[in-house]
C-alpha cells in the first residue's frame, strides 16, 4: 500500500488485519479506534519517508474520542515496524479517559512484535485494564538520530493509572516500574539504566464493574 495512511477507520467489531506490507505512507501506518475483537498480525511497516515535512508517522495508532470508545479484545502480534524518524511504534492514546475515568482499553495483548524506531513512545498504553505486553523486541533506530538522547530511545510505557498489567519477556532499552499491586513486570532484557518513561495518569481510576467486564470474556490471546 502507498497512501497517506495505510488504514484509517473506527467503530468496527470482529476485524483481522493480517500479512500486509505498508510502504511510503506520508502519515501513520494505521490509525484505528473503537475496535472490538480484532487481530493485527504479520504486517510489515516501513519506508515512511514519502513526505519529510509530515511528522507523527506512527506505526500503529489507536485513539478515542466522544464518539470512539476505547478498543477491547485486541491482539497485536508478529508485526514489524521500522522507522528512522521520531515517531511512535504502537501507541494507544486515550483522551477520552481524561473526561471519563472508566474509559479503559480492555484486554489488549501486544506480543512478539519487532520495533526499530527513534522516539521514546515505542510501545505505549494510556489507561488500560488487563494489558499484556510480552516477548516484543524494541530497538533504537540510529539512521537519523544517533547518541543517547532519551527522547530518541524507544521504550515500553503504560500509564500508571492502568490496572492488571503484565510486561514480561521483552527485549527493550527500559520498562516502567510496577505502578501498583495489579502489575507484573519481570523477565525483561533491558539496558543498564532506567530511561525516561512517558505517563499520563488519570486522577481517579475506578475499578470496572462486573457488568462492564462481561464485555471482555471473548478475549483474543496468544
Amino acid at each position: 500500500l502507498n497512501l497517506k495512511n495505510g488504514f484509517n477507520f473506527s467503530n468496527i467489531t470482529g476485524v483481522d488485519i493480517k500479512n500486509n506490507n505498508f510502504r511510503g505512507m506520508s502519515n501513520d501506518g494505521m490509525i484505528v479506534g473503537g475496535l472490538i475483537g480484532a487481530e493485527i498480525s504479520g504486517n510489515d511497516f516501513r519506508n515512511f519517508k514519502s513526505n519529510p515535512n509530515t511528522k507523527h508517522k506512527d506505526g500503529i495508532q489507536f485513539n478515542t474520542s466522544d464518539s470512539i470508545a476505547p478498543s477491547r479484545n485486541v491482539l497485536i502480534k508478529d508485526n514489524v515496524i521500522v522507522n528512522p524518524e521520531q515517531s511512535h511504534g504502537i501507541f494507544f492514546g486515550n483522551g477520552l479517559a481524561h473526561k471519563k475515568a472508566t474509559a479503559y482499553y480492555q484486554d489488549i495483548t501486544i506480543a512478539d512484535n519487532y520495533l526499530n524506531t527513534a522516539q521514546k513512545l515505542g510501545i505505549t498504553i494510556e489507561h488500560g485494564w488487563k494489558i499484556k505486553i510480552q516477548n516484543n523486541t524494541v530497538v533504537q533506530n540510529t539512521d537519523m538520530y544517533k547518541g543517547g538522547d532519551q527522547i530518541n530511545i524507544p521504550v515500553i510505557n503504560v500509564s500508571s493509572s492502568s490496572m492488571h498489567v503484565t510486561i514480561t519477556g521483552n527485549t527493550v532499552p527500559s520498562v516502567p516500574n510496577a505502578a501498583n499491586g495489579t502489575w507484573t513486570v519481570s523477565g525483561n532484557k533491558t539496558g543498564s539504566k532506567k530511561l525516561l518513561h512517558w505517563d499520563s495518569p488519570i486522577k481517579s481510576s475506578p475499578s470496572l464493574s462486573a457488568e462492564a467486564l462481561k464485555t471482555t470474556e471473548t478475549t483474543k490471546s496468544t
